[in-house]
């Protein structure tokens, strides 16, 4: 079974929190099989993390508004120009806009608007 890694320094993070840990890190990451210096990553960049995640939610709500703009489906460059046309201009690479679509439509945009307590 294929676990990503994250999922395992998490796992590890939730292991070390807790009251009665009596084991260390360098056993759980043994455990784990992943690398310390990559555990000690991950935490130190739990903050970039949570803003890239920002980040991304704040362009997919843009990008929504452009996808629904005038009724009709629109691909990454459609929503592209619409976002050059903006007032502000809103400058995203159309990989990101393709990007951000992707993972909209494979987590079904009706499913994403409801987790995010948005209607458009």
């Amino acid at each position: 079974m294929n676990v990503p890694a994250s999922a395992k320094y998490a796992i590890i993070r939730e292991m070390t929190r807790r009251d009665n840990n009596l084991l260390n890190i360098f056993w759980l990451c043994d455990a784990a099989g992943v690398s310390r210096s990559g555990y000690y990553h991950y935490l130190e960049t739990e903050d970039l993390r949570r803003r890239r995640e920002e980040q991304d939610q704040n362009n997919f709500l843009i990008i929504l508004e452009a996808y629904r703009f005038r009724g009709y489906d629109k691909g990454a460059r459609g929503i592209y120009m619409w976002l050059l046309h903006m007032t502000p201009p809103v400058h995203m690479n159309m990989k990101a806009c393709s990007i951000i679509l992707l993972h909209a439509f494979t987590l079904n945009i009706e499913s994403v608007l409801s987790a995010t307590s948005l209607s458009l």
